[in-house]
């Protein structure tokens, strides 16, 4: 093989797209062999190896016999693989973000910025957490649905929690637990709190984002 043969099978579409279907088809649609693969590496050569690879198997798949498919087939299934790669790359970015999830401070300010009056409300009701923890994973505000489903959450997971404070303390002083506290090294003292921690942070960066859009605004006004 010549140096100008052995450059032309390095061409990607003769790598990449060709030669994975060679086994698959043994005559091209024309006259002349040569001219067709000429003719497929001109139409296919703005395609990269990714493309190229997936449109040779979506050719294979597809195959009905044993006739190489005519260059503008060939360009078809590119585009096709084309297509639903970058469908597929974009879905993916968006699970990814998704997976990621906003900083705390991002949510905070989103929160603020769409709707202070949910964030105070939650902070009386203490569900401010989960408000927080929605919009830092769906990078959004709640609905009015979604917001019920927090509260519920909220609710469920404060009883929860009662709950295994007293069987804490029952397991500690007994029935009579009257005045009685866990002490702070008890593994449910940690957890509870951690869950108050978690709340009063939140509240606390809530407000503060809050008096700082008063300010500006106030200041707006002068």
């Amino acid at each position: 093989m010549g140096a100008a043969a052995a450059q032309t099978s390095t061409h990607p579409v003769l790598q990449f797209f060709v030669a994975p279907l060679r086994g698959t088809f043994s005559r091209t649609p024309g006259a002349s062999d040569k001219e067709y693969f000429a003719d497929l590496c001109t139409r296919l050569s703005g395609f990269d190896e990714r493309i190229l690879r997936g449109a040779s198997d979506r050719v294979f798949r597809k195959a009905a016999s044993q006739t190489w498919p005519l260059p503008p087939k060939c360009v078809e299934a590119c585009e096709e693989t084309a297509r639903e790669t970058y469908t597929r790359t974009k879905r993916d970015r968006v699970l990814n973000k998704a997976a990621v999830g906003l900083p705390e401070d991002a949510a905070v300010r989103i929160l603020v910025a769409e709707d202070m009056n949910l964030g105070l409300r939650a902070c009386n009701g203490d569900w401010q957490g989960d408000l927080i923890d929605f919009i830092k994973r769906n990078h959004r505000m709640p609905d009015v649905c979604e917001c019920e489903g927090l509260i519920v959450a909220a609710i469920a997971r404060s009883q929860r929690l009662h709950k295994q404070e007293q069987a804490a303390l029952n397991g500690l002083f007994g029935r009579d637990v009257s005045g009685r506290v866990l002490p702070d090294n008890h593994p449910v003292k940690i957890m509870l709190n951690a869950f108050t921690a978690r709340r009063e942070r939140f509240a606390t960066m809530i407000a503060q984002n809050v008096l700082k859009t008063d300010t500006n605004e106030g200041a707006h006004h002068v």
